[in-house]
Order: structure tokens, then C-alpha cells, then sequence
């Protein structure tokens, strides 16, 4: 029994170094540094790529299509639509402009704070699948093999 308890504990361990690659791939991928001028540069260049009509502002479909096509946010889960949407909003929610807030897109100037709740929703749920040490398959938040190559395991 010993010699299965020591392989689960391997095939875990391998599991959460795998996720923390993920997590770090991640981070370096969103420009989030406010004043760093590479970030803001790479930031302008994304923003661009995921304008698709050329406007400067941002709906939430050009957020999503660009989250999965131009940041690759689906090899990361499969709830990047739930992520952008919740990431959206709460970045809507910030802006202390009556007239903007009427609107339903976003700007350049909220594009970044879009970008830091996307990685703040990522950090959690990756989070929360290190402390989930469940092995049942099929549950909504289950560690099962089904899922050990999503970082997320839970829905937001």
C-alpha cells in the first residue's frame, strides 16, 4: 500500500508544478504594470489585436474573442467566457464617468484594469484548485484526471 501512497503523492506534486508552469505562463502573458513602459507598449499592441472594428473601445465579445485568439485564455479553462464576462463588468463597474458608464464597452484606459481582474479571477481559481485535494471525478470543483490539465476547476 506504501508504494501506491508514494505514487499518488508524486502524480499530485507533478500536478501542482504543472499548474504553477500554467499559472506563471500566464502572468508573464498579461502586460499589467501600470507605468512599465514594455507593458504599456505590449498593452497598446493587444488592445489593437483585440479591437477587431478599429473603434478604441472594446465590447465584450471582442474581449472574449480575443481572450481565447490572441491570448490564448482557453488552454487555460474552459470558462474564459465566464472569466471575461465577470472581468468586464468589473472593470465597467470602475469607471467614475456617468456618460461611460452607459456604455457597454471599454476603453484603452480600462483595458488594463480588464487585464488585472482576468489575472486576479485566474490567481484565485488556481488558488483554489492547490487547496482542492478532492480526487472524486465528475464533481464541479473535483481534482479528477478529467481535469489535470485545466488550472481552473471550479466555475466563478
Amino acid at each position: 500500500a506504501e508504494p501506491d501512497y508514494l505514487a499518488h503523492i508524486q502524480a499530485s506534486a507533478k500536478k501542482k508544478e504543472t499548474r504553477m508552469s500554467k499559472f506563471e505562463k500566464l502572468k508573464a502573458a498579461l502586460p499589467l504594470h501600470r507605468t512599465d513602459k514594455g507593458d504599456v507598449s505590449r498593452r497598446m499592441k493587444l488592445f489593437a489585436q483585440f479591437d477587431a472594428t478599429s473603434n478604441r473601445r472594446l465590447t465584450l465579445s471582442e474581449v472574449v474573442t480575443g481572450c481565447k485568439d490572441v491570448l490564448h485564455l482557453g488552454d487555460y479553462t474552459a470558462h474564459i467566457e465566464i472569466v471575461a464576462r465577470h472581468a468586464f463588468a468589473q472593470a465597467r463597474r470602475c469607471c467614475t464617468q456617468a456618460s461611460v458608464q452607459a456604455d457597454t464597452t471599454v476603453s484603452f484606459l480600462e483595458f488594463r484594469l480588464l487585464l488585472c481582474y482576468i489575472y486576479d479571477y485566474f490567481e484565485l481559481m488556481y488558488m483554489f484548485s492547490l487547496i482542492n485535494t478532492s480526487t472524486t471525478t465528475g464533481e464541479e470543483g473535483g481534482g479528477g484526471d478529467d481535469n489535470e490539465e485545466e488550472l481552473s476547476l471550479i466555475h466563478i
